[in-house]
């Protein structure tokens, strides 16, 4: 059985505006390709506060295979 706990959900109009206001030096975003290629995975990026390092990872697939999740796991240790 897995548990997931999240401090704070923010969804809905507005927060993409949010993001500014995080107290982040880093921010990794895991996604697929066509989130990337439409944009969205760098308006993230733009909205998170100045200076902060980001990194994106777009190899995720529907279903991700133990394989795209191991890959994910090697980027986020090199990131």
């Amino acid at each position: 059985m897995w548990y997931f706990s999240a401090p704070q959900i923010v969804f809905g109009d507005g927060a993409l505006g949010h993001l500014a206001g995080l107290n982040v030096t880093r921010a990794a975003i895991v996604t697929d390709p066509t989130l990337v290629r439409l944009g969205y995975a760098q308006r993230i990026c733009d909205a998170l506060p100045a200076g902060a390092a980001t990194a994106i990872f777009d190899a995720v697939e529907p279903d991700p295979s133990l394989d795209t999740a191991r890959a994910g796991a090697d980027f986020l240790r090199g990131f």
